[in-house]
């Protein structure tokens, strides 16, 4: 029986199934005929396994390339990198990384149910960045209050926390994506919080007419305007501008039998396909999704709309999107040059999930308020400032601190951090860590 559980939980866990799942509840309510159900699962399981085969394409490029970046520096330090150290949490505590999930999803329905303003009836989906930070906040809980990882104070701690912020912080990032979105669907990841500061340093640099997407360039670049084109120039640069500051040696020894030049280009080529497949898939399964899940929200909650993925927002501009990137990864590699230079107690090393995916975000929302000086600026200074805070994060993550892994994401650096650190202090004084 609990091998029957677990295969279920860890089944209905998969963005793809849990995805389509609301799908069909969506569209049975609506009484929609077989074939139009048929339809819409379908797609929003293609479309979102698209997204996902995306998502890791991206990281799987990059994430070697900035790795041997890292060992080439000769310190020891810290990689902020999301799945591997929910990976660890979750083979070894999975009850109480799976319960917590659970009874913050379930806590999140209730509040969506109840709260009386519009603005916070936000039903988070991205199941896996919330199972991610259920794992977080199990691993942190325990380490500031000194109780056991599967114990009930931790879980219910853990599921209470979690359905608050999975309820309340899309709600700063509705405060504009319904600019663009029709309020339709927000933001639902881990950086809620830093999107919205990324919009105010946006309105304070930038013009939002002066759109990233639509930048007179001379005729002869004209092709540039294509994002996948433009991007399909820039990545295999960025590669190869990597590769030369890690020297042919440490790059031949991921290339293989490639010669190494030509590797960092494929690989540089490889993360734009992921990006252009990335896309695809958000428009087949958003363009199913969202009708389907007003029959849910008519029938819960009227007035409430889904929290999806950061990558939803990619194709609201591209342009956009790979300006925060770059800008993001020059902020990440500042941040790294800082904290060796200055010798930190922390070195922090780039994160692959920061730059890539927080990035892109940032650079939408700082285009749609700021235009392209709002893109730049913001992915710089919030990835920069995420990498500087992961010093202080990291020893907050108690059985997992002194491992070369942590948390990446913004809001584990902007939101967690201080509000573990004003927990970390009360159990403390309470004598309990």
């Amino acid at each position: 029986m609990p091998d029957i559980v677990s295969t279920l939980v860890q089944s209905f866990t998969q963005a793809p199934i849990f995805l389509s799942l609301v799908t069909l509840v969506g569209l049975l309510l609506q009484r929609k005929k077989a074939h139009e159900i048929l339809d819409g699962v379908i797609k929003t399981l293609v479309g979102m396994t698209m997204l996902s085969t995306g998502s890791n394409l991206l990281t799987s490029t990059l994430t070697p390339v900035i790795q041997k970046l890292n060992d080439v520096t000769g310190v020891t330090g810290v990689v902020p990198q999301n799945f591997s150290v929910y990976g660890t949490m979750l083979s070894e505590y999975t009850t109480a990384v799976v319960l917590a999930f659970l009874g913050g999803f379930v806590i999140n329905l209730i509040l969506v149910k109840i709260v009386p303003w519009k603005q916070c009836k936000n039903v988070y989906l991205t199941v896996h960045v919330a199972l991610i930070l259920s794992s977080f906040l199990c691993a942190s809980l325990s380490a500031a209050f000194g109780w056991e990882i599967v114990s009930v104070p931790t879980i219910v701690t853990a599921a209470v926390l979690l359905g608050i912020y999975n309820t309340f912080s899309p709600a700063v990032a509705r405060l504009y994506t319904k600019n663009f979105t029709g309020d339709n669907y927000t933001l639902g990841h881990q950086l809620q919080i830093g999107t919205g500061l990324g919009v105010l340093l946006a309105k304070a640099v930038g013009n939002p007419e002066e759109d990233a997407d639509k930048i007179k360039l001379p005729k002869g670049l004209e092709v540039l305007k294509d994002v996948t084109v433009a991007m399909a120039i820039l990545m295999p640069l960025i590669f190869i501008g990597m590769g030369i500051a890690i020297g042919q040696a440490g790059i031949e020894e991921l290339a293989g039998s490639t010669y190494w030049l030509v590797w960092l280009f494929l690989q540089g080529i490889s993360f734009t396909a992921g990006f252009t497949i990335l896309l695809a898939g958000v428009r087949m399964f958003i363009n199913q999704l969202l009708p389907a899940f007003k029959g849910i929200a008519d029938k819960y909650a009227k007035g409430s709309i889904p929290a999806l993925d950061c990558a939803v927002f990619y194709p609201l501009s591209g342009t956009g999107a790979m300006l925060g990137f770059v800008s993001a990864a020059v902020g990440a590699l500042c941040a790294m040059l800082i904290t060796i230079v200055f010798q930190m107690p922390v070195v922090v090393f780039p994160s692959p999930n920061v730059v890539v995916f927080d990035g892109m975000t940032l650079g939408v929302f700082g285009n749609k308020f700021g235009g392209w000086k709002g893109s730049i600026v913001a992915g710089f200074v919030i990835v920069f400032a995420v990498h500087m805070l992961v010093m202080f994060l990291y020893p907050l993550t108690g059985v997992l601190y002194g491992g070369g892994l942590t948390y990446s994401q913004t809001d584990y650096s902007i939101f967690w951090m201080p509000v573990m650190s004003i927990l970390s202090g009360i159990g403390h004084a309470l004598g309990l860590a």
